[in-house]
């Protein structure tokens, strides 16, 4: 895609995310009180993906430009474009140098996700709670599987380079870990407690309905 192909497409993407925003700014009264109908989970859900998505690919692109510098590369070319971006680096760098950078950013996205997931402990109000349940699960189930997949599927990206031969004995440590973790948040997203515990949060009776993470 051009230059100009992807700014015209964040130019899109930004005025959606605004016309987003302000039925949320308009009806915040409801949206946020202690009752989170299937409404207001759309419409949160609706905000984390246009609102929540920019900053963790911002992020994202920060942890491969910390990874090169670390390993002594030169960062020669940056770009965000809210949706996408990447990150262009020269220097004498070893292949494994090469696979860490393309797997920091990755961590990165990873690593907010399960922080996002974290949070859920704190006592949070139950429309904060379910914003804060969205953008975790939008981050990991696009760091572990939506990336993943497109970047693979497509013999481009970052996972390219992850899952080769250039990590070592590396790559199959994170292949590990990365079945590890999809497997550990496909089980709690299945589990009763998992679910009981979601509805007690929000405030519901029964089983929650649409807070899965799977």
């Amino acid at each position: 895609m051009s230059g100009v192909a992807l700014l015209a497409v964040c130019a899109a993407y930004a005025a959606i995310a605004a016309r987003t925003l302000r039925p949320v700014v308009r009806d915040r009264a409801s949206l946020f009180d202690a009752d989170v109908t299937l409404h207001d989970r759309a419409v949160f859900e609706r905000v984390v993906f246009l609102v929540g998505v920019p900053p963790g690919v911002l992020l994202h692109e920060l942890g491969h430009a910390a990874a090169t510098w670390q390993v002594g590369g030169t960062v020669v070319g940056w770009a965000w474009y809210l949706f996408a971006g990447h990150v262009r680096y020269t220097g004498a760098l070893t292949p494994l140098q090469d696979w860490w950078i393309a797997l920091a950013g990755n961590l990165v996205s990873i690593g907010l996700g399960f922080v996002a997931a974290a949070c859920l402990a704190l006592p949070l109000r139950p429309a904060w709670f379910y914003l804060t349940l969205a953008f975790a699960r939008v981050q990991l189930v696009y760091a572990l599987v939506g990336y993943p997949l497109l970047s693979l599927g497509a013999g481009w990206g970052d996972w390219t380079t992850i899952y080769s031969r250039q990590g070592g004995p590396w790559a199959m440590a994170m292949a590990l870990a990365h079945a590890a973790a999809l497997a550990a948040l496909w089980r709690i997203g299945r589990s009763e407690r998992y679910a009981a515990w979601m509805a007690r949060r929000l405030g519901e009776r029964g089983r929650g309905d649409g807070t899965d993470w799977a």
